[in-house]
């Protein structure tokens, strides 16, 4: 049996904690929040649950910014970066490393690549 939890497909195979962790936006503190709402052990398979239950979770899923919506504001912030000329969108523009490590014995690779595109 499969089940749809936040647009997407899982087996019945696998728990409710895995299947909860694995969607891009919700950790362990929003794992622990949707399973006290629903009274809902961790470790509980999927094809355990009924269809109702798992909708109700797919519903409290969808309420958190999940999936797309994170990947839109995370390129749409990005893109920003690069667009008004911080170092950090100067550094992807280049693509070098951008949180302050060190490129004189790392990223290696990136520098290589970094040298034909300099603009």
């Amino acid at each position: 049996m499969r089940s749809y939890i936040g647009k997407k497909k899982y087996s019945g195979d696998l728990s409710l904690g895995k299947v909860i962790k694995s969607i891009m936006g919700l950790g362990p503190s929003h794992l622990s929040y949707l399973l006290r709402r629903m009274s809902i052990s961790e470790k509980t398979l999927l094809k355990r649950i009924g269809f109702s239950k798992i909708e109700s979770i797919s519903q409290l899923v969808l309420k958190h910014s999940v999936l797309s919506d994170l990947r839109k504001y995370r390129r749409k912030i990005l893109l920003f970066q690069r667009k008004i000329g911080t170092y950090r969108g100067i550094r992807m523009r280049q693509g070098l490393p951008r949180n302050g490590q060190r490129t004189r014995s790392n990223a290696g690779t990136p520098r290589r690549h970094a040298s034909k595109y300099l603009f």
